[in-house]
């Protein structure tokens, strides 16, 4: 007789929520905590809650595309009640850590239950509770914006909205620049130097010489002197810098 094997799976859905709002934030952690965007140069990256849902996602300008989808977020957040029993979380709660409150309450021995958005006191109550609590969201991309202008980025499916704004712009920072002897590191004065292309000037006696307001992003560099092999033909890295 054969043998049978009897083998159970289990699938856990993650994303489940199909009621509240979407929240869409900046990614500041693969933005490198960034708030404005370089148009032509950069690519917004965006957190939207609830996960897996697959919202219809578009943009006033640019591409919006999914990146990757349910990616966990651990979330600690302190909620005020004030006199109520009914308070939101800022995300939606797929699972949840901990709660407790902080210090007193009036009255006091109340307790929470917290669904989705939705936290319930067991009766109105004045206090603070901390609740920490883990939500999934997908990453999305905004990209191919091309001129300075705000840039309105929306979710949509049936009754759920979300939005938020992007600033693409290009913001300019007075640059200074030092060259020195790759050899000796001792400044260089006389130095010819050339940015996008463009002269702007000689250093100084101490190798300084000052750009002037440079648009945040990458620049081409060009440095000539006699003496010197011009820094476009020699085999070290200093072609271009970039503005941050």
């Amino acid at each position: 007789m054969a043998a049978r094997t009897s083998i159970e799976l289990r699938f856990s859905k993650v994303c489940e929520i199909s009621e509240g709002r979407f929240v869409l934030e900046l990614d500041d952690e693969v933005n490198e905590n960034k708030s404005i965007f370089v148009p032509k140069v950069d690519t917004a990256y965006i957190r939207l809650f609830p996960c897996c849902l697959m919202p219809t996602l578009r943009s006033n300008l640019g591409t919006v595309s999914l990146v990757s989808s349910s990616i966990p977020r651990t979330i600690e957040q302190d909620i005020a009640f004030r006199r109520t029993k009914t308070a939101s979380l800022s995300y939606p709660l797929f699972e949840l850590i901990s709660w407790t409150w902080l210090g007193r309450t009036y009255p006091e021995n109340i307790t929470l239950t917290i669904t989705n958005w939705d936290i319930t006191a067991s009766e109105e109550v004045s206090g603070i509770a901390r609740i920490t609590y883990i939500s999934y969201f997908d990453r999305i991309a905004l990209s191919g914006v091309n001129q300075e202008a705000e840039v309105l980025v929306e979710a949509i499916k049936e009754s759920m909205y979300g939005s938020i704004i992007v600033n693409f712009k290009v913001e300019e920072v007075p640059v200074y620049l030092t060259v020195r002897d790759a050899c000796t590191r001792l400044p260089i004065e006389d130095v010819s130097v050339y940015v996008d292309g463009k002269f702007v000037g000689v250093t100084s006696a101490n190798g300084q010489i000052n750009l002037g307001k440079l648009r945040t992003g990458k620049h081409s560099l060009k440095m000539v002197k006699f003496g010197y092999q011009s820094s476009d033909e020699d085999m070290i890295a200093n072609d271009y810098f970039v503005v941050e």
